[in-house]
């Protein structure tokens, strides 16, 4: 089986912490500042023991890959956009997660 990146895992962790409140309606949007974010992200790599870290440079290059995930310009700093329905279909189609989603429609 394909190597699956830590990103992709964290993402998809994400969303199960998150799932309470999301509802795939397709227009369901959640939105993370991305310091914080990035800080998430470098304390799941610590828990899940992946022995290295990122660099916030580094972790803004790598999510950029990602579809459904939009980088903003604000005035307080960046703050990611994220679809879950389009990410986790990416996920899906990359052979990141298992397809076994009741709750994404397929049309």
């Amino acid at each position: 089986s394909a190597t699956i990146p830590p990103l992709a895992k964290f993402l998809e962790h994400m969303n199960y912490k998150n799932n309470e409140s999301i509802q795939y309606d397709g227009d369901n949007m959640l939105e993370f500042m991305g310091v914080p974010f990035f800080e998430m992200y470098s304390a799941f790599l610590k828990k899940m023991e992946y022995g290295f870290s990122v660099s916030n440079t580094k972790f803004g290059r790598e999510i950029k890959k990602y579809e459904g995930i939009e980088k903003k310009k604000t005035k307080i700093g960046v703050k990611y956009v994220i679809n879950y329905e389009k990410l986790m279909k990416y996920l899906v189609k990359m052979s990141y997660v298992e397809a076994n989603f009741d709750d994404i429609d397929e049309d």
